[in-house]
Protein backbone atom coordinates (compact mmCIF):
# COMPACT_ATOMS: atom_id res chain seq x y z
CA UNK A 1 0.00 0.00 0.00
CA UNK A 2 3.07 2.17 0.80
CA UNK A 3 2.60 4.96 -2.12
CA UNK A 4 -0.92 4.50 -3.17
CA UNK A 5 -2.90 6.50 -0.97
CA UNK A 6 -2.06 9.93 -0.29
CA UNK A 7 -2.35 11.28 3.06
CA UNK A 8 -3.10 8.79 6.03
CA UNK A 9 -5.30 6.09 6.32
CA UNK A 10 -6.12 4.54 9.96
CA UNK A 11 -7.13 1.45 9.82
CA UNK A 12 -9.35 1.18 12.54
CA UNK A 13 -7.18 -1.56 14.42
CA UNK A 14 -9.50 -2.84 17.54
CA UNK A 15 -11.70 0.05 16.92
CA UNK A 16 -14.25 -2.02 13.93
CA UNK A 17 -17.15 -2.72 16.73
CA UNK A 18 -17.49 1.48 17.54
CA UNK A 19 -18.89 2.52 13.98
CA UNK A 20 -21.41 -0.46 13.98
CA UNK A 21 -22.53 -0.15 17.64
CA UNK A 22 -23.04 3.78 16.81
CA UNK A 23 -24.97 2.84 13.89
CA UNK A 24 -27.48 0.37 15.91
CA UNK A 25 -28.04 2.97 18.32
CA UNK A 26 -29.04 6.37 16.43
CA UNK A 27 -32.45 6.32 14.93
CA UNK A 28 -33.89 6.75 11.63
CA UNK A 29 -33.32 10.78 11.27
CA UNK A 30 -30.99 11.34 13.54
CA UNK A 31 -27.33 12.30 12.10
CA UNK A 32 -24.29 11.49 12.65
CA UNK A 33 -20.70 13.29 12.19
CA UNK A 34 -17.48 11.48 11.79
CA UNK A 35 -14.13 13.46 11.74
CA UNK A 36 -11.51 10.97 11.98
CA UNK A 37 -11.39 7.35 10.71
CA UNK A 38 -14.57 8.25 8.90
CA UNK A 39 -14.34 5.83 6.37
CA UNK A 40 -15.37 2.62 8.97
CA UNK A 41 -18.20 4.95 9.77
CA UNK A 42 -19.36 4.64 5.99
CA UNK A 43 -19.48 1.64 5.48
CA UNK A 44 -21.01 0.41 8.96
CA UNK A 45 -23.37 3.10 7.36
CA UNK A 46 -23.97 0.98 4.49
CA UNK A 47 -21.87 2.65 1.97
CA UNK A 48 -20.84 0.51 -0.84
CA UNK A 49 -17.11 -0.38 0.47
CA UNK A 50 -16.01 -0.75 -3.53
CA UNK A 51 -16.74 3.06 -3.08
CA UNK A 52 -15.02 3.66 -0.36
CA UNK A 53 -11.74 2.57 -1.04
CA UNK A 54 -11.76 3.79 -4.59
CA UNK A 55 -12.10 7.35 -2.70
CA UNK A 56 -9.06 6.39 -0.64
CA UNK A 57 -7.51 5.89 -3.89
CA UNK A 58 -8.83 9.20 -4.97
CA UNK A 59 -10.47 7.27 -8.08
CA UNK A 60 -13.09 8.57 -10.00
CA UNK A 61 -15.82 6.06 -8.80
CA UNK A 62 -15.14 6.90 -4.98
CA UNK A 63 -17.67 8.51 -2.54
CA UNK A 64 -16.40 12.18 -3.09
CA UNK A 65 -15.35 11.15 -6.74
CA UNK A 66 -11.44 10.64 -5.25
CA UNK A 67 -11.32 14.63 -4.42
Amino acid sequence: MQGKIRGFMHLDNGQESIPGLVDYAIKNGDKKYSYYREHTHAIASGVDPGAVMAELFMKEGGTCKGA
